[in-house]
């Protein structure tokens, strides 16, 4: 997915990206600092905060995201992963079960022989009785959501907008134009961009999810990468450029992107002219 003109507007509104409103600028203050950059807060008090299911793997009992939302709009990618590493050959399909007046909801898998499975750790079970079948997904599905969720921005750097874009407090393009270290951060990415034959996006279904031990993060900076596992993300900034913050709704955003793969677990809004 590329970052063009019209993607770059429906980030700005928060779209699809799991953006939240937070430590807004209004253009009163914007105003007394119009001499300073927009990104002027410390890089410690811009991080993202990682929610938490982006600590852990879901575990025995959770089978369903840990958000409490549907798989189609909810946060919670390693629950997804987990689904995912667990569709062989021999599941059907993946089946969502709601009980009628409630928001409590189950997923399953169901095998080509019709028995469901926890999609965690692939018990046989059966939904109570009361529970409805709401919803019969596939995997291509659920790739879908993950490539439109966790890389929406992995093609940022690529991009022919006129944004700045800076990376753990180092501007790597300034209104579009590459600056010094752009080429050194792309070589050092265990899985390197590309506009054509992405290793990533244009390969979703050939890549193996949750390939390593690790079930939880030893620090709350930290999160679970479902490609790369536990890793420290990047603080990577978005600033809309210089026209619109004078004659628009100038905007910054700050997500948390993996140092890898550059998937992004979480962002908001930090400053909004």
């Amino acid at each position: 997915m590329t970052l063009d003109r019209r993607t770059f507007l429906q980030a700005s509104m928060g779209i699809g990206i799991g953006a939240v409103a937070g430590g807004l600028c209004h253009s009163g203050e914007a105003a007394q600092r119009e001499e300073e950059a927009p990104w002027f807060l410390p890089d410690e008090q811009r991080r993202p905060m990682i929610e938490s299911y982006w600590h852990s793997l879901p575990s025995f009992g959770q089978d369903c995201p840990r958000d409490n939302q549907r798989i189609e709009r909810g946060e919670d990618i390693l629950f997804l992963a987990v689904v995912l590493k667990h569709f062989k050959p021999s599941v059907r399909s993946l089946k969502r079960f709601a009980m009628p007046g409630t928001r409590q909801q189950r997923y399953l898998l169901e095998r080509e022989d019709g028995v469901l499975l926890s999609p965690v750790t692939l018990e046989e079970t059966r939904p109570d009785d009361g529970w409805m079948l709401k919803q019969t997904m596939f995997a291509r599905s659920l790739r879908r959501r993950i490539r439109q969720r966790f890389y929406v921005y992995r093609r940022a750097l690529l991009d022919y907008l006129r944004a700045t874009i800076i990376v753990n407090g180092r501007t790597l393009t300034t209104e579009g134009e590459r600056q010094d270290g752009y080429s050194e951060f792309m070589e050092l990415l265990r899985w390197p961009v590309a506009l054509a034959d992405d290793p990533i996006l244009d390969h979703l279904p050939e890549r193996k999810f949750l390939e390593f031990n690790a079930t939880q993060v030893a620090s709350s900076l930290d999160a679970i990468c479902p490609l790369d596992g536990p890793v420290r993300p990047l603080l990577f900034e978005i600033v809309s450029p210089k026209w619109t913050w004078e004659h628009l709704c100038g905007r910054h955003y700050a997500y948390a992107l993996c140092p890898s793969c550059l998937g992004t677990f979480t962002g908001y809004l930090a400053t909004l002219n």
